[in-house]
């Protein structure tokens, strides 16, 4: 189990134990923890293994481009903070670095970023991306980088881009899948279900009186949120898993002004969940958000995506 510490300022570094043996390392923002990012901590652990050094992932907790541009980060990461933990607690890191990016780490130039690393860490190899860049104004390009292994005496490995359906995997191009509601695309890319987490809290009752009750989600703001739509999804609830159908949208039925809501029905379940936390597998996208000019119509539409969903898991 890796040990993760939570830093705001990369002199709190002086404050962890240097690593005799050196520390092999990778560094970025890692968000959603794809295949691609799984491809460069598997080569960083592989590189500690083999010159018995310590593995380290060094990530950022908040986005440097929303930071940079002062731009609303809200519906906008593929993991939360915490998800990201999980992910990489489940790889065999030695230690996890999760730093928060502020003026201080915005203007810390590279040769001040790789002297942090090299005295407080022991920095032996790092393995990084072909479009990876550190410091200042991304002063720290790949050129830079390689300039630099003699001064600090370190080795740099630069990784190919990895593919998937011919096409560089990145956080970027995964939202986007999303966007275009190509989930099982995105799903390749992650190389897990992309989820939704969040606690049952209390909504309108509609779905009840529809026949098919559904647990009202509240997800984090900072969490990026599929297209309005119907989804084919498993509910992860108490270590079980259960089929389940996935509405986001506003309702369009009942009125033009509703607020987004996530919601979910889990067949053949009655139990109440209310304050419960529960994880949304999105599998797929199954239609569109439609307004229905009657209730007896939307009914008849939401067995049919029941109806859908059960057929999709059962020829998965």
């Amino acid at each position: 189990m890796p040990v993760i510490h939570n830093i705001t300022q990369l002199s709190e570094l002086s404050r962890i134990i240097k690593s005799k043996s050196g520390y092999s390392m990778t560094i970025g923002v890692f968000d959603g923890v794809h295949l691609g990012h799984k491809f460069l901590i598997n080569e960083t652990i592989k590189v500690a293994q083999n010159k018995n050094y310590n593995s380290c992932v060094i990530s950022f907790s908040n986005s440097p481009y929303h930071f940079l541009t002062k731009k609303n980060d809200s519906n906008n990461y593929l993991s939360t903070k915490d998800e990201k933990t999980d992910i990489l607690s489940n790889y065999k890191i030695d230690d996890i670095f999760l730093i928060e990016f502020n003026n201080e780490i915005a203007n810390t130039t590279a040769h001040d970023f790789l002297n942090y690393l090299n005295t407080s860490s022991n920095l032996k190899f790092l393995t990084i991306g072909p479009d990876f860049s550190l410091g200042k104004n991304k002063e720290g390009n790949i050129n830079y980088l390689n300039e630099m292994q003699n001064i600090f005496d370190y080795n740099l490995h630069i990784t190919k881009p990895y593919l998937s359906q011919k096409q560089i995997v990145s956080s970027t191009l995964i939202k986007k899948l999303i966007n275009q509601k190509n989930i099982i695309g995105a799903n390749k890319c992650l190389g897990y279900f992309y989820n939704l987490t969040g606690k049952v809290i209390k909504g309108e009752n509609r779905g009840k009186a529809l026949n098919m009750p559904t647990a009202n989600l509240l997800i984090n703001q900072k969490k990026f949120i599929p297209p309005e739509g119907i989804y084919a999804c498993k509910v992860k609830y108490k270590n079980k898993k259960y089929i389940g159908a996935l509405s986001i949208g506003k309702n369009p039925t009942f009125g033009n002004n509703n607020p987004l809501s996530i919601e979910v029905h889990i067949v053949d379940f009655s139990k109440s969940l209310y304050n419960e936390t529960l994880t949304i597998e999105i599998h797929e996208h199954i239609r569109d958000q439609i307004t229905y000019s009657d209730i007896i119509k939307l009914k008849e539409q939401m067995q049919k995506d029941l109806n859908n969903i059960k057929k999709y898991f059962k020829n998965e």
